[in-house]
């Protein structure tokens, strides 16, 4: 009977483990023989095993006698520690009570019928349409102009006054990209074109030569994945904007391999692109965005000599966002977050975060209250300002 005597438990513990492991298509098997348990390596392979069934065979039998042990999970150490607050949803136009609506309106904000709207009352319109706040009075009622009003006039409701809220707030439109508020000529929105889901459209697209003239595509919808992989191979060369949403892994091969680009966004970005855009050495100014409801998780970033000059940053959680505005501390000229400045949102330490930083070359600083996805950002005008004024505090420190 063998020595190497193993547990029949253990033994289907091991092997249920390992032929997941084998049938991983991303697994490697790595060989190396030496003459010698101290001698120099004679031999090395790299074979994957689900490529090789007589890898699978000699692992399997390596584990049914004890010779092939399950290796404890590396552990990777953080190169600094994360910021430390505590961070909770701060957008979501629901989440938003109507005392806290009433407290955040101001001349210009777009306001709908609320709880209290009068049974009746069809200033809205048949459609129930928006309007737009155009003067504020002591005792918390608005004056509002109606989108279907033909007229100039305004009328007023309550926001507060005797508990009554005929009004409710309401979000803000999406948070223009950097690439789309450069636009031009040479700017290509491929939304019009792939919602005709028109073929004949887009292979003229990709072959009438105008895609010479592009220099920065908005892509915020994929219906057609493949057509806006050929648009991106063939504006490669010369292309220096692109603004993208949920890109596939092949789009984003395209991407990094772009010799010119220069500005780039991704809206609901992940873990992974985060880690394959934040060192592409062309880029000068990135834009990121993900919904609270699909957070990334507490990431860092080592120092990154690419240079960016522009951050824009709206990500869950903010800790990620900070530790890759410290990765491009030596060259970081504009920060841009989005950022609330009350609770639930959990942030008061801001101004100290950033300046743990180091951000030396920061010359302009934007706290951006609502997000690419059209929500608000809880903040109001108290918070705003103690929130602007510790930040104004931390510069002059930093100077």
């Amino acid at each position: 009977m063998s020595n190497n005597f193993f547990p029949v438990a253990d033994l289907a513990r091991t092997a249920a483990r390992l032929v997941l492991d084998l049938a991983d298509p991303a697994a490697v098997c790595s060989v190396t023989l030496r003459r010698g348990a101290a001698g120099a390596v004679e031999w090395r392979a790299e074979v994957p095993p689900a490529d090789n069934a007589g890898v699978k065979l000699v692992l399997c039998m390596l584990g049914c006698d004890g010779h092939l042990t399950q290796q404890p999970p590396e552990t990777q150490p953080q190169e600094q520690q994360a910021a430390a607050w505590h961070e909770r949803p701060n957008e979501g136009e629901r989440q938003m009570s109507y005392r806290e609506m009433a407290a955040a309106m101001a001349v210009g904000c777009r306001v709908a019928r609320g709880r209290d709207w009068e049974r009746g009352w069809n200033y809205d319109g048949p459609f129930q349409r928006p309007g737009t706040v155009t003067h504020m009075h002591a005792d918390s009622d608005v004056a509002v102009h109606w989108d279907c009003s033909s007229g100039t006039g305004s009328l007023w409701f309550r926001m507060g006054r005797d508990g009554k809220y005929h009004l409710r707030l309401l979000a803000p439109a999406p948070l223009a990209s950097l690439v789309g508020l450069q636009g031009g000529d040479n700017c290509l929105d491929l939304a019009p074109i792939t919602a005709e889901s028109n073929l004949n459209n887009m292979s003229k697209k990709l072959a009438d030569g105008s895609l010479a003239q592009v220099r920065s595509i908005v892509c915020t919808s994929q219906p057609f994945p493949q057509f806006v992989q050929r648009v991106l191979e063939q504006t490669s060369p010369h292309l220096t904007g692109l603004h993208i949403r949920s890109p596939l892994a092949r789009h984003l091969d395209v991407v990094a391999a772009m010799p010119a680009l220069r500005t780039l966004c991704l809206t609901s970005v992940t873990e992974t692109e985060m880690r394959q855009v934040r060192s592409m050495a062309s880029l000068q100014s990135l834009e990121l965005h993900c919904s609270h409801h699909l957070p990334l998780p507490v990431m860092e970033f080592p120092a990154n000599p690419a240079g960016l000059r522009l951050l824009r940053c709206g990500v869950y959680p903010l800790a990620t966002a900070l530790a890759l505005a410290r990765a491009h501390a030596q060259s970081l000229e504009n920060l841009q977050l989005v950022a609330a400045s009350t609770e639930p949102y959990g942030c008061p330490d801001l101004a100290l975060e950033l300046r743990r930083c180091g951000l030396r070359k920061l010359k302009r600083m934007v706290l951006i209250r609502h997000t690419a996805f059209g929500s608000f950002c809880r903040h109001d005008r108290n918070s705003c300002r103690v929130q602007k004024e510790e930040l104004w505090s931390m510069f002059v420190a930093v100077d």
